[in-house]
C-alpha cells in the first residue's frame, strides 16, 4: 500500500489468509494488526471491515519517544485497544505487543540505567494490562541503540532487567 495501508484491503487479506492458514493447520495462530504505534483509527477501520474476526490475536507496536512507559501512557494505550476490541465484539481477543523498546547508548551510563528501568516498568505495565505476549525490540544494537546487547556482544543492564522481568512476571496477575 502506498502511501498508507488500506484497512479494507488489509481486512480482506486477513480473512483470506486466516481461512487458508486454518485449513492448512487449524492449530496455527494468526496475529493481525502489527500497527505502527497504537493506530486506533486503522484498527477501527479493520474492525469495521470484519478483519478483527480473522485474527487469533491483535498486534500493536506502542512506541513513544516520551520519557518512559508512564509518560507514554502505555497502560492507557492498551486499555484503548481493549475498548476498541470490545466495541467490535471481540473483547477477549488477546493483545500482543510485538515491538516495543527504549533507546540506550552503551557509552552513556544514564542511558543504560534508564533503558533497564524503562524495560522493567514496561514489562510490569503490560503484564498488569493482561497483554498476552511482549516482544522487545531489539536484541542487539546496530547504528540505533535499541538492543539489550551491544554490537560487541556485551550485555547491557537491560538484558538482566529483561531476564528478571520474564522470570518474575511470568505468572503475575
Amino acid at each position: 500500500w502506498d502511501p498508507q495501508p488500506d484497512a479494507e484491503s488489509y481486512a480482506d487479506l486477513l480473512k483470506s489468509a486466516y481461512a487458508a492458514a486454518k485449513d492448512a493447520d487449524p492449530t496455527c495462530t494468526i496475529v493481525g494488526g502489527a500497527t505502527s504505534l497504537t493506530d486506533l483509527p486503522f484498527l477501527d477501520a479493520v474492525g469495521n471491515a470484519g478483519g478483527l474476526a480473522a485474527m487469533d490475536a491483535v498486534s500493536t507496536h506502542p512506541y513513544s519517544l516520551a520519557d518512559g512507559p508512564v509518560e507514554a501512557r502505555l497502560a492507557a494505550q492498551i486499555r484503548n485497544v481493549r475498548r476498541l476490541l470490545a466495541r467490535h465484539g471481540v473483547p477477549d481477543l488477546p493483545i500482543w505487543v510485538t515491538e516495543i523498546g527504549w533507546l540506550a547508548d552503551p557509552a552513556r551510563e544514564a542511558d543504560v540505567e534508564r533503558q533497564a528501568a524503562f524495560l522493567a516498568q514496561t514489562m510490569a505495565v503490560l503484564r498488569a494490562e493482561a497483554v498476552a505476549r511482549v516482544c522487545w525490540f531489539n536484541l542487539v544494537d546496530w547504528s540505533e541503540k535499541w538492543g539489550i546487547v551491544t554490537q560487541e556482544g556485551a550485555r547491557k543492564r537491560s538484558f538482566e532487567a529483561y531476564r528478571q522481568a520474564a522470570s518474575v512476571l511470568d505468572d503475575a496477575v
